[in-house]
């Protein structure tokens, strides 16, 4: 036990130090420290870095007139720092209306207890963040223990009596997110449009519900949804959601969703680092208002620093702090800046709308020569052989040759990188599928994406590896060394870097692959330029065969004076 004059010293001590004011959520980071490795793995909690917030909340600018609410509250991060934002603008209006610090603080505690809400199904969370509301004033009867996806209907009257949906102005929230926390259950799912299976009428080009419900949804998917329902007409929202469901063939239904749902007016692409050292993950901000009434514009911030390096020490470069005096003053920048909302395609990836590639397609439309989609001129395309078993590779003289990532150059295949798989494997459907001719272009999707080769004469019958997308042309429409060349030249290399993406690995889909632009000129002026391709590809092929063959002869003049040597032995 402590004796009076040593708790008195420490508490002395403690005095000097602000948890409130730090730069960091000390609260979270204790909570990350102490109990967070129980919960990640299953509950997909992580916790927001507090400049990501600050940002969030100064876009979003609330006032006192504003409910506020973050259904995924955690800690309390957003409640707090949106309070404060709230009460230092209380301050500086009624100081100059001649208020009393009295009343200010009364009006404070009121703004705090009516206006501010939060919702957590984590138990310890939410007294974590009655703690943490209580810590600098009050708010805390506003925080509730229920599952937010859950049918309100279904929570206790005393939540019930604090939260209904429809009725709040702003929300932020950052909700637990990942394929291992699947929503399921037909209870559950059957409360939001989005549980369902949705269609494309290809006819008129839109997307309907239908009658089946899903086995299961992420839950960031539903929470969209929920908070779209939470808020009142005009009301305004931010959602940290994983960069994967913002670009993915399989979510473009859920994109045009939260389009006929309202309109987004701003895409904040995170720092790959932003939730290190405790998750690596590509993440983005969607600001979206509940209205029906359109913007005439939509911001559009990509980021690289946030603070921090990736095992989380601080670095002096944060590009977050910026971002809201970009979006409140207009100021533009190469990676801040303004588009037309109608400009939107089917992804919200932030970086696709970037001048340099808006600029590209540009150049490419004004070609002399037509440009037509990639995936007119494709036969097929799949990703490569996906056998992941080391006990697969043997030596090279025992094997069949097998096409790594690592092995694709702009200058073509890399025969120092290739590996060697069993010979019995010829039989395999995924080899077979993948076993490459001098017609096939292999393309990398992961990795260093979007590069591509041909296969030379003495490749013919390798195999092209998972991480590579095995594609066939039609060669009555373009010759595949001049698409090759196009492929790997700047109008194609900006194509591709503008399509990859993806919430942990960065890659190219197939279905964005095909709507890669191909300037097409006249069959000449292509095989024009590709047999100069074709001419490296063959020369490179004598020069390793005339390599094979000195080696050959090497070898032999060493076997002969082995020989001669025993003999005179």
């Amino acid at each position: 036990m402590l004796d009076k004059q040593s708790i008195a010293y420490v508490v002395g001590e403690l005095q000097n130090y602000s948890l409130i004011d730090s730069e960091r959520d000390v609260i979270a980071d204790a909570f990350e420290t102490f109990i967070g490795h129980a919960l990640k793995g299953t509950q997909g909690q992580f916790f927001t870095p507090r400049n990501v917030v600050k940002m969030i909340v100064e876009i979003l600018n609330p006032d006192e007139n504003d409910h506020i609410i973050d259904p995924a509250c955690g800690s309390g991060g957003f409640l707090i720092e949106s309070l404060k934002f709230v009460w230092n603008k209380l301050s500086e209006k009624y100081s100059e209306l001649g208020w009393s610090d009295v009343q200010i603080e009364n009006k404070k505690i009121e703004i705090a207890t009516s206006h501010f809400r939060g919702i957590d199904k984590d138990y310890f969370l939410t007294k974590v963040a009655k703690v943490y509301m209580n810590l600098i004033g009050d708010g805390k009867t506003g925080v509730f223990c229920e599952d937010t996806l859950e049918n309100p209907q279904n929570w206790s009257i005393q939540t019930r009596s604090k939260i209904q949906l429809g009725e709040f102005d702003i929300l932020m929230t950052n909700p637990p997110f990942g394929s291992k926390i699947a929503v399921r259950g037909e209870a559950k799912l059957k409360e939001f449009e989005l549980g369902y299976k949705w269609q494309l009428n290809e006819d008129i080009n839109k997307w309907y519900k239908s009658n089946k419900l899903k086995k299961q949804e992420e839950p960031q998917v539903l929470f969209i949804e929920r908070c779209l329902q939470l808020l009142k007409e005009g009301g305004k929202m931010a959602v940290v959601v994983p960069n994967g469901i913002l670009g993915n063939e399989r979510e473009i239904y859920l994109r045009e969703y939260i389009k006929h749902k309202g309109h987004l007016f701003g895409i904040v692409q995170l720092p790959f680092e932003t939730f290190n050292p405790n998750v690596s993950i590509n993440t983005s901000v969607l600001f979206i208002q509940k209205s029906t009434k359109k913007s005439s514009k939509l911001f559009i911030s990509i980021n690289e620093f946030c603070g921090h390096d990736k095992k989380g020490r601080p670095i002096d470069k944060d590009d977050i702090r910026q971002v809201s005096k970009f979006f409140h003053n207009n100021i533009l920048s190469e990676n801040n800046f303004f588009i037309d909302p109608f400009s939107l395609e089917h992804s919200f990836i932030a970086k696709r709308y970037l001048k340099k590639y808006e600029d590209n397609l540009n150049a490419i439309n004004k070609s002399q020569y037509p440009a037509v989609p990639l995936g007119s001129l494709i036969q097929s395309i799949h990703n490569g052989a996906n056998i992941d078993d080391a006990s697969i590779y043997v030596e090279k003289e025992k094997g069949i040759p097998y096409i790594l990532v690592k092995s694709i150059t702009k200058e073509g295949i890399n025969f120092e990188n290739l590996k060697y798989i069993k010979k019995d494997l010829i039989t395999n459907r995924e080899v077979m599928k993948n076993t490459v001719s001098e017609t096939t272009i292999v393309m990398t999707r992961a990795g260093k994406s979007g590069i591509s080769s041909n296969i030379p004469p003495d490749l013919v019958n390798g195999v092209a590896s998972g991480f590579l997308m095995n594609i066939h042309v039609d060669l009555k429409k373009v010759n595949q060394y001049y698409l090759v060349a196009y492929l790997n030249s700047r109008l194609g290399q900006l194509q591709l870097e503008r399509i990859c993406s993806g919430s942990i690995l960065t890659s190219i889909r197939s279905w964005d692959l095909k709507k890669v632009l191909v300037i097409l000129p006249p069959m000449e002026v292509q095989k024009s330029i590709g047999n100069k391709i074709q001419e490296v590809v063959y020369t490179k092929t004598e020069i390793r065969n005339k390599m094979k063959n000195a080696d050959r002869e090497i070898n032999n003049l060493i076997e002969e004076l082995k020989i001669r040597s025993d003999i005179l032995e």
